[in-house]
This record gives C-alpha cells, structure tokens and sequence, in this order.
C-alpha cells in the first residue's frame, strides 16, 4: 500500500473555545463511553449524603447537648454522622478521580491533534500535515527521535527490515534535536523516488521539538532522551519507548495495509 495524502478540507480551521475543543472532547467521550454516566450517579450519591452529612450534624449536636428534640441518643447520631461522612468522602475521592482521568484523556488527545496539524515533507518534495496522511489510513508514521548519532543509528537499523516496514505501510520520521532538546539540522529527505513510501521530514523542527518536548515530559523523560513513537493509521499513538525503535517487532506485529 502507498502512502497517500487525503486532500486538503475547504476553509480554516474553526476557532476552538476554552481547553480542549469539542472535537476532543468527543473523542475522549467516545473512548470511555460511560465515564458521564459514573460522574452523574457519583455526584447524585455524594449530594444525598451531603444533605444527610447535614442532618446528622443536627442530630449529633442536639444529642450531644441533651435537647428535648434529640432524636437519638449520642452514640447512635455519632455513627450516623460517621457513616454519612465517608460516603461523603468516597463520593468526593470518585468523582474527582473521574475527571482526572478525563482531563488526563483530553490532554492526551489533545497532543494527538497537535501531532495531526505538524507538516511533514514527503521524498517527493511535497508537504503535508500528518492529519492528510491519517486521514487515508494507509500511512502509519513512526517517529524516531533524538540527537543525531541516535536518530541515524536508529535510520540505518530501519533500513534492514525496510521491506516488511513498507509492507505495512510504516512511514519514518526522524527528528533531530540538540543537547538542550531543540530542533537541529535535520537528516537528508532521501531520494524521491526510492524514500516516497519510506521517508518524510518534519517541516517547522521547531514546532516538532516542542511537541516531543512535551510528550517527553509527560512521561518524565529528559528532554535529550532517545524515543520512538508509532502511530495507528488513524492517527492515535499506537506504542512509544525510549532508546531504538523496535523495527522487527513492528514488522512483524502491524498487520498489512490494504
């Protein structure tokens, strides 16, 4: 299968409000398609036992000063009180580790679609954004980034199952960055014809750097750490690691492109 870039949508792009776009939230909606559902019953029992958190506060303190109202007798208000407050705390602890792991999503989600608008010029001379490629699903990009002795150790280990790898429609991006993790002179583009299916380098290094920096540190490596990152043709990050992209076990784990 060739790689072939999708053609470019009319118009801009629209203007994203707050965050995350809505784009991103649906995505993240669509890969945990129950985790609204966990926040509303979480929310619902944790304002039930805030209003009987509430109720026991009374019942204790009247207990407690001997009122003529007192409905129950200390002890019994006391383990009222107790009961209610960690549901209450249960219910905050829940709610909350719902939407960490949203945001975590998003986030992630989000660095995905920042991935999709980088340009990337094919042996051929042409640019495009990784997003075109995607879109097509018959590329899958693997990055393979890091100082240059790295990034061109891991190129010529590529180049022996080079074969295989175009068999299942990988596409190698080698990124080059310098000893503070910035964008360096990148590797020669290949040759057009033979590198058109193999090969492709990133347009804009600096904009590349940034978002590997910041994939980086979101797994707390250090910003001059040898990585490789492989992408699904649909675009999301299929697996990553640091050191040498495992070349044979790509070849042999992606299944074949149409």
């Amino acid at each position: 299968a060739r790689c072939r870039a999708a053609a470019p949508a009319p118009g801009g792009s629209s203007a994203e409000k707050g965050e995350f776009s809505a784009r991103t939230r649906m995505r993240a909606e669509a890969l945990s398609p129950f985790r609204t559902f966990r926040k509303f019953i979480w929310f619902g029992l944790g304002a039930s036992a805030t209003i009987g958190t509430g109720i026991a506060s009374i019942q204790t303190l009247a207990a407690a000063a001997h009122a003529p109202a007192a409905q129950l007798p200390l002890a019994d208000a006391a383990q009222s009180l107790g009961i209610d407050v960690a549901g209450l705390i249960t219910m905050i602890w829940l709610y909350r580790r719902e939407e960490k792991s949203e945001r975590a999503s998003m986030v992630r989600i989000g660095r995905e679609e920042v991935l999709g608008r980088l340009k990337l010029e094919l042996a051929s001379g042409k640019v495009v954004r990784v997003a075109a490629l995607q879109e097509t699903g018959t590329c899958r990009p693997v990055i393979v980034a890091g100082q240059r002795a790295d990034v061109e150790a891991t190129v010529a280990e590529g180049e022996a199952a080079r074969a295989d790898l175009e068999d299942k429609g990988v596409l190698m991006v080698p990124l080059v960055v310098d000893e503070q993790g910035e964008a360096d002179t990148q590797l020669d583009g290949g040759d057009a014809k033979a590198d058109l299916r193999w090969r492709a380098t990133p347009v804009a290094a600096a904009e590349w750097a940034a978002w590997l920096a910041a994939q980086r540190e979101s797994v707390g490596l250090s910003p001059t750490a040898a990585v490789w990152l492989s992408l699904r043709a649909d675009g999301r990050i299929r697996a990553s690691g640091k050191g040498m992209a495992p070349w044979a076990r790509l070849a042999a784990e992606l299944p074949p492109i149409d």
